[in-house]
């Protein structure tokens, strides 16, 4: 068994944490792709907002399929492309408690850069701008999204399977943000019951 090199969890969360960025970085594949679509998009939708083709009811609908989509095409193949071995021996210096720190700050930092983007571009290209509730939504979402996959990169399983597994744990938060968008105790809540499925889940997959 190979010693920890580290001595507390928070060392350990920031070391997985900045670990899964730099791969991320040396890829050079998944942010690319990910901004070239919002970019198409965004541009498409607001071409059409313009020419009076799209009517406003239809946007909140239209942000929250395109966030959505982003996360599952961001997130998943994030996990999915790192290699058996590296999980391997990730888990061998990592501990449970740092795993969900630098996991969950994975996750919530991809929904959080991606809602922000989706905002802004929203705000300019569409003038519709979502509620200031919305990011706990997107909160919700990246981290269903981000379980998923990971659950799926652990038992080595498809891209499509991830999708699978986490597609009707959305539909929840995102009827909140379609007809209750305001609704801050319930998006507290379902972010709530999120953290705490990954509290009670990550480390029983960490360490199997």
């Amino acid at each position: 068994m190979a010693q920890k090199p580290f001595k507390n969890t928070f060392a350990e969360s920031y070391y997985l944490f900045r670990w899964l960025w730099t791969l991320e970085y040396r890829r050079g594949q998944t942010l690319p792709g990910t901004l070239l679509f919002i970019a198409l998009i965004g541009l498409l939708v607001g071409l059409l907002k313009r020419r009076d083709l799209m009517p406003a009811s239809a946007l909140p609908a239209l942000f929250w399929l395109s966030y959505l989509f982003t996360l599952f095409q961001a997130i998943p193949k994030s996990f999915l492309d790192i290699s058996p071995e590296s999980w391997r021996w990730l888990r061998l210096i990592v501990s449970s408690g740092g795993a969900i720190g630098g996991l969950l700050g994975y996750i919530l930092a991809w929904a959080g850069s991606l809602w922000g983007i989706w905002y802004g571009l929203s705000a300019v290209l569409w003038d519709y701008v979502p509620p200031a509730a919305s990011l706990l939504t997107a909160g919700s979402l990246g981290i269903v999204v981000g379980i998923g996959a990971f659950l799926t990169a652990m038992a080595r399983l498809s891209y499509a399977t991830a999708s699978i597994l986490a597609m009707p744990l959305t539909l929840l938060p995102l009827l909140l943000a379609l007809f209750r968008s305001e609704a801050l105790i319930e998006n507290l809540l379902y972010l709530a019951i999120a953290l705490a499925l990954t509290w009670s889940l990550l480390p029983l997959l960490w360490e199997t």
